[in-house]
């Protein structure tokens, strides 16, 4: 009997082996996930966005099932209940048991009761921490972008990520770290005091553009682990529709790859400056997803 269990675990894990790209898909996914907040809007958008691209992919759809159901949080909870119908009827509808049961060890049930709908009645954070994600460029003598980017995981969490793109937009430097809000501000006023450069707030949704771009312009960057996780953390604050900042500066160029002789770049730095100036006073709706 125990060895007919083995031979049904071992045949239940093989059917669940993705390939490289399907696992970078499956991190991507889960990256977005982390960043996002019990019943926000931007949860619901993204929840959207991922049923019509797993629609068609249900091993995809039960790896992730089960990702979610051994990360159990209100967000990820969520996420299991608005994908879980996309395995019904399939191989992989047996996993459901054991995930809803992972749910359940943590507290988290589904909905009951009239009126009671697919997803879980939507949680509010327990006030005490600002959960907004934050940005800085960071203007130096070099000819380079250098930005620091704060972003909300769980409650009361945050990833940092620093961030350097040459004036190719080409990444030359990229960390992730987990911190505490308190270690941004640190780090700014630490890079003000040693003369480093002059921290100038930004929207994150510029931050999210420039990095999105560098990608789009430059594949082979994708390939490593930590910009695939910067992908997923800044995806959900990007906005297609805005372009970063430095558009509104350099010359029209449609490859940014070609020269950058005879920019002033001191003017640049002014006209950021200038530009992100209102972003301290913005409302919050424009800085978080």
């Amino acid at each position: 009997m125990a060895k007919r269990r083995a031979g049904k675990k071992k045949d239940q894990n093989k059917a669940l082996l993705l390939d490289a790209g399907d696992m970078q898909e499956l991190d991507l996914v889960m990256d977005r996930l982390r960043v996002q907040c019990p019943g926000g809007d931007s949860l619901e958008h993204c929840l959207r966005s991922f049923r019509a691209a797993l629609a068609d992919r249900p091993l995809l759809v039960a790896a992730l099932l089960e990702r979610l159901s051994k990360e159990a949080t209100p967000v990820t909870h969520q996420a299991y209940l608005a994908l879980k119908d996309l395995v019904l009827g399939t191989p992989y509808e047996r996993l459901l048991r054991q995930a809803d049961y992972r749910f359940r060890q943590r507290g988290l049930e589904p909905p009951t009761g009239p009126g009671a709908g697919s997803r879980p009645r939507p949680l509010v954070l327990v006030p005490g921490g600002n959960q907004t994600a934050r940005a800085a460029m960071i203007v130096g003598a070099h000819q380079e972008w250098s930005v620091a980017a704060l972003v909300p995981t769980h409650p009361g969490n945050f990833v940092f990520i620093a961030l350097i793109l040459d004036f190719h937009w080409r990444i030359q430097y990229l960390k992730i770290t987990e911190c505490f809000s308190r270690d941004y501000k640190e780090y700014l006023r630490q890079v003000k005091d040693a003369g480093k450069g002059f921290p100038i707030e930004v929207p994150i949704w510029h931050v999210a553009g420039m990095f999105i771009e560098s990608l789009d312009h430059y594949p082979e960057q994708r390939l490593g682990q930590e910009a695939a996780r910067a992908a997923g953390l800044l995806q959900p604050y990007l906005e297609p529709e805005r372009r970063p900042y430095p558009y509104d500066v350099l010359p029209e160029c449609a490859d940014p790859r070609a020269t950058v002789d005879g920019v002033e770049f001191n003017r640049i730095f002014e006209l950021v400056a200038k530009a992100a100036g209102p972003a301290l006073a913005l409302p919050r709706e424009l800085v978080r997803p």
